[in-house]
């Protein structure tokens, strides 16, 4: 069976024809009567759940709640809406084009729980016409919504760290807290010197590491008459608790991207984007003919990526504030 589908009600005879794309692929059609059926019933789909290495199409007024983490999938297309459930979630697929809604949290009503995107090498090169495989994308009406727990993005030190440190002071209290990764860099004359480290303790504005520190940072201002020069280091948070991650896999088209096509809109608040990027291709790519204001991106964090972090076609009244861009190659 090439693909499944789902499908908000049952369908007459010839309309269910004109769903069958390839021979031999049967659409499953869910339940009456249900504004949003879950992906974890059968009834979902038709009599069963969807397979690693199926195909799964949302068709146009289907409404599905992802409340399972499915199998590894070829690809998904959403033209009705996908939805996740509060709680910790993943979901791997070779591509995910989006005609209708694909949401986690809303900007009002952040998702607090875990979820990982993982684009694989499971879906084909040119599953996505104009951009190929491994994808995330929005199109033709299509909206991404990906709304995480709002956390503070950067901090700069309020005292001196020297080297071999494993505590550091910051300029203010945050809601960081242990198992999240950060990123201290200099500011002053040695500006490449950075390290990342996981937080074992955080309180008020001490933070203990888990490792110390392979260089000095500078955590003080510089006063003279007439004014004052800031050359504190900063650390920022790059741990988000939704994640967009690519599956490198070693071969040509590894990493992945999150795109916003003609007609499609992104919009990105407190999501970790890693191990994205390809040859010619940016993490987050806005498209020639996308509308002016097809990205949103707000409190997010991309982190050793392939390709740098943004490839935004027409800037002016897109919405970029307090994002985290680190090592990039």
């Amino acid at each position: 069976m090439d693909a499944i589908y789902a499908l908000a009600r049952p369908a007459a005879r010839s309309q269910l024809a004109c769903l069958i794309t390839k021979p031999g692929t049967s659409p499953l059609v869910m339940k009456t009567g249900r504004a949003v059926s879950p992906w974890s019933e059968p009834a979902t789909w038709g009599g069963r759940l969807p397979r690693a290495g199926d195909t799964v199409i949302i068709p146009p007024g289907g409404r599905v709640v992802l409340d399972i983490s499915p199998p590894p999938l070829k690809g998904l297309q959403v033209d009705g809406m996908l939805l996740f459930d509060d709680q910790d979630l993943n979901l791997s697929a070779g591509h995910i084009l989006v005609h209708g809604e694909f949401r986690i949290g809303s900007a009002t009503q952040p998702f607090l729980h875990h979820a990982i995107i993982t684009l694989t090498s499971g879906g084909k090169a040119d599953a996505i016409p104009g951009l190929g495989g491994k994808a995330l994308a929005a199109a033709d009406g299509g909206q991404i919504e990906l709304h995480g727990e709002w956390r503070d993005s950067r901090v700069k030190l309020g005292a001196s760290a020297e080297l071999g440190a494993d505590e550091i002071i910051v300029d203010r209290v945050t809601n960081w807290r242990p198992g999240d990764r950060l990123v201290l860099g200099s500011a002053g004359p040695r500006p490449l010197n950075t390290e990342t480290r996981t937080i074992v303790a955080a309180y008020q504005n001490v933070i203990r590491l888990n490792e110390p520190l392979r260089h000095s940072y500078w955590g003080g201002l510089h006063v003279f008459p007439g004014g004052t020069l800031d050359q504190r280091a900063e650390v920022r948070l790059i741990s988000r608790n939704i994640v967009v991650r690519g599956a490198n896999t070693g071969e040509a088209l590894y990493g992945g991207c999150v795109a916003a096509l003609p007609g499609g809109w992104l919009r990105l608040s407190g999501v970790e984007f890693t191990a994205l990027g390809q040859p010619g291709r940016y993490a987050i790519h806005s498209h020639p003919a996308a509308d002016a204001a097809a990205v949103w991106m707000v409190g997010c964090s991309l982190h050793r990526n392939i390709q740098p972090g943004l490839l935004l076609m027409r800037r002016d009244p897109q919405l970029l504030e307090q994002n985290v861009v680190w090592d990039m190659g």
